[in-house]
């Protein structure tokens, strides 16, 4: 749920406060990377916001766990397609091959794999306790970079973020006074 949001200044870092941007406890030595676009330029913003060890590492439970899932499937199908190349070449100009039957089951291989993954992805939310699942999205809607307009003609360029955390959020729009250019408060 969102508690501020602010329109500031673009620039490639913030005075952040020293405490979570989830939870408002001290920060440890975690940090949350997000991400923001524009469709008027192709650069992409990223910022770091501080996280306490609490949070980090609910965060880290659940992306680490998903990192490797795509990690162990990138490296079965990865082999299984250079696989299937090899032996389209190496078949090529027979009438026969047995490289082609190989290929053919190579690429079935990668295509079970594939899909495999994808079963995997629709259940992975039900494998993880509803605890976990909550603390995690918690982290991740912590701060939004909703927009980000780069400079132009007409100004410097803007950074929209949002925050979830009320005491974050005002102590990063005390520290950032100077670059402020519009305040919106959830009421």
């Amino acid at each position: 749920m969102e508690t501020a949001r602010f329109r500031l200044r673009k620039k490639t870092a913030y005075s952040l406060p020293e405490i979570c941007c989830v939870c408002g406890s001290p920060a440890g030595r975690g940090q949350i990377k997000v991400y923001g676009s524009s469709w008027l330029s192709p650069r992409l913003v990223t910022l770091l916001f501080p996280l306490c060890e609490e949070c980090e590492t609910a965060f880290n439970r659940v992306s680490r766990r998903r990192r490797a899932g795509c990690g162990y499937g990138t490296l079965v199908v990865v082999p299984l397609l250079v696989g299937w190349v090899v032996t389209f070449f190496l078949g090529k100009g027979e009438a026969n091959p047995p490289a082609t039957a190989i290929g053919g089951w190579l690429l079935a291989a990668a295509g079970a794999v594939i899909v495999i993954g994808l079963l995997y992805a629709a259940v992975f939310p039900v494998l993880i306790s509803r605890q976990e699942r909550e603390a995690y999205r918690r982290v991740v809607r912590a701060v939004r970079i909703e927009s980000c307009n780069p400079p132009g003609l007409f100004g410097d360029g803007d950074v929209v973020i949002r925050f979830a955390c009320e005491p974050f959020a005002t102590l990063f729009q005390k520290q950032n006074e100077r670059d402020l250019l519009e305040i919106r408060k959830a009421r």
